[in-house]
């Protein structure tokens, strides 16, 4: 098979396997408070109505505290290894609501968030071992265009499973997020003992699927890969992917300073969106509140998910990227400070999630996304100015050795 194939093989099945354990997580985040409320209705006693949120507070702090030792585990193993440890830990956490137990769901959202730390790590240290320094961007782009297809397959499978099955009796509210002339209620969904296991079974079955994938994986590094396989110590969306993919091959750096600022734009977008069209207190609690400007409705809520799937592949294509290529010898510490200060920060936003309204979000954001712009800009001027500055000291000395080997021919 020739390098470019095995390449473009490696990366599909990479992002199949993520497409595999996503499929389950993403989708049942979304879920999870609505899914943890249902379970106290009908058990007080047995878990805290907040505990979807703190659960993913606590997936999150885990994640940030794994990424501290995760790169230190890689040195010792292979990133095959903790992908299919991160694989088992995206099986186990969904299989726990089968038979709910607030023990075993906060230890799986601990070893979830470990997990996580360890999928990321392994995912970019194995596009590193099995790209180039010319096909970095393409693969990357590649492996997460396939793995973004996971939120219309974890619709699909939402959507199977509540049409076919009978609601429990649901709260009603008025909703207010409707135009002030029509009349709407709007239901807050609680889901049965036989959805929630019916969902759980799935998204388990979907994440063993990775198990597997990431199994049969081949461990062989390519030629000239950015990172040997080698020990030198004793860790809609996709139609954006395949168009970074296809014009990282015409335009040089397509992956880098172009693709980051289509990331921060895209978050703009979604966040005003988000920010005229949701009440104030909706993260807090069911509310009746006008929104500020327009009410939400289907179109709305498919362009506000187009835009944030293509905030996601641009954002975490670029820190792929760029981590392999500011520090090859140390790309693998580099992606973990990225990811812990994600974590760090995605386990605040849930810990705070309770009191904290929505408008903060959708305001900072925004701010955020600019002002990383700025500084990614920069950090990829610097990197190319030390790319060219090797490549100038390779040139000249090759053309030392050249002139040294003409003086001892000529002598």
């Amino acid at each position: 098979m020739k390098q470019r194939n095995f390449e473009l093989l490696c990366a599909a099945m990479l992002g199949f396997g993520q497409l595999c354990i996503m499929v389950g997580y993403d989708s049942e985040s979304f879920i999870l408070e609505s899914v943890i409320h249902s379970i106290h209705e009908r058990d007080p006693e047995k878990v805290s109505q907040y505990a979807g949120y703190y659960g993913q507070a606590v997936i999150f702090c885990a994640y940030m505290t794994g990424c501290l030792f995760a790169p230190s585990i890689l040195h010792v193993t292979t990133p095959k290894i903790l992908l299919i440890f991160s694989a088992i830990s995206y099986t186990l956490f969904p299989f726990g609501f089968l038979f709910f137990n607030t023990y075993f769901y906060f230890f799986t959202a601990i070893l979830l968030g470990v997990g996580t730390s360890f999928y990321y790590l392994g995912m970019g240290s194995y596009l590193s071992q099995h790209s180039t320094r010319e096909t970095i961007e393409s693969n990357v782009s590649i492996s997460w265009s396939v793995g973004c297809c996971c939120l219309m397959l974890g619709a699909g499978i939402l959507a199977g499973i509540t049409s076919l099955s009978v609601p429990e009796p649901t709260t009603v509210i008025q909703n207010a997020t409707f135009p002030a002339n029509e009349s709407h209620t709007q239901h807050e969904r609680r889901y049965s003992e036989n959805e929630i296991r019916l969902l759980s079974a799935a998204f388990s079955g979907m994440s063993a699927i990775a198990i597997v994938t990431f199994a049969m994986m081949p461990s062989k590094s390519v030629e000239n890969s950015l990172e040997s396989t080698e020990k030198k110590f004793g860790f809609m969306e996709s139609l954006m992917g395949i168009l970074i993919s296809a014009l990282s091959k015409r335009i040089k750096g397509f992956g880098l300073k172009p693709t980051m600022v289509i990331g921060a734009i895209s978050v703009i977008i979604y966040c005003g969106l988000v920010h005229i069209s949701t009440p104030f207190e909706a993260p807090m609690r069911p509310t009746s509140e006008k929104s500020i400007w327009i009410g939400q409705s289907y179109p709305l809520i498919f362009i506000i998910a187009i835009f944030c799937g293509i905030s996601d592949c641009c954002i975490n294509g670029v820190r792929s990227v760029i981590c392999a290529l500011v520090l090859p010898q140390r790309r693998a510490q580099s992606f973990a400070v990225t990811r812990m200060y994600h974590a760090a920060a995605c386990m605040t936003c849930f810990f705070f999630s309770p009191i904290v309204p929505l408008y903060i979000y959708t305001s900072l954001l925004p701010i955020l996304s600019i002002f990383s712009t700025f500084l990614f800009f920069r950090v990829v001027d610097k990197t190319h100015s030390m790319e060219r500055k090797i490549t100038q000291q390779v040139m000249d000395q090759k053309l030392e050795n050249l002139k040294n080997q003409n003086i001892v021919t000529v002598a």
